[in-house]
């Protein structure tokens, strides 16, 4: 009696697919931050104010927060989170509204995301 060869073949599994570059990863973390707002009575007015996600230093926030507190910038007191492509949106037109050493500034405010040392 012969005996046939074994038929099953077992499921092949194809590995995971590679990490993207540590430049995207950052970049797709960047897309994806969101802030919480929160609205406080500052002065006799209601105005929203930007949450940070994580402890430590972040500037981008810091001026935004300046600018709601002092009314120069206009964020929706009904919103509940905000991206930081849209607070950097907002302050980059803020910058060009007030028509001075905006190329500098502009460039500048890119690196205040991440860096401690924002001098405008």
């Amino acid at each position: 009696m012969a005996s046939s060869p074994s038929t099953s073949e077992e499921p092949r599994q194809e590995p995971p697919p590679p990490p993207p570059p540590p430049q995207q990863q950052e970049e797709e973390g960047v897309k994806e931050c969101i802030h919480k707002t929160k609205t406080i009575q500052f002065l006799g007015r209601t105005t929203p104010i930007v949450l940070q996600n994580d402890n430590g230093p972040c500037p981008l926030l810091a001026i935004c927060n300046v600018l709601l507190l002092r009314n120069n910038l206009n964020l929706s007191p009904d919103i509940a989170e905000v991206s930081q492509e849209k607070l950097l949106s907002l302050v980059a037109e803020r910058l060009i509204d007030s028509n001075s050493d905006v190329h500098v500034k502009l460039s500048k405010l890119v690196p205040c995301k991440i860096s401690l040392f924002c001098s405008f």
